[in-house]
């Protein structure tokens, strides 16, 4: 699930995002949807991607057997964008969200 936000966020599908793990686009699709698990080496490949730490798309448990995705962060690559853009006059800069 947090996966897919980062998706969402940096305006990528599973089909495009799929090569960057050496996956085919059906293979990406089933484990974003939960159907088919992930391996160590495609979390890291994730989260080297977007700049995170693995961890950062990690779920916990939840306690009833179940688990909690990871919550959302935005990427670092993102604040680092953001940064660039200057303060202008007294008012702080908006980023339209």
């Amino acid at each position: 699930m947090t996966l897919n936000q980062y998706l969402f966020s940096a305006g990528l599908s599973a089909s495009s995002f799929a090569p960057n793990l050496g996956l085919s686009h059906s293979s990406v699709s089933r484990k974003l949807r939960g159907r088919v698990g992930w391996s160590l080496a495609e979390i890291l490949s994730a989260a080297s991607f977007f700049d995170i730490e693995p961890a950062d798309l990690m779920p916990t448990p939840d306690g009833n057997g179940g688990w909690i995705p990871a919550p959302f962060k935005p990427a670092r690559r993102q604040r680092d964008a953001d940064a660039l853009v200057p303060q202008v006059g007294l008012e702080p800069t908006t980023h339209g969200l």
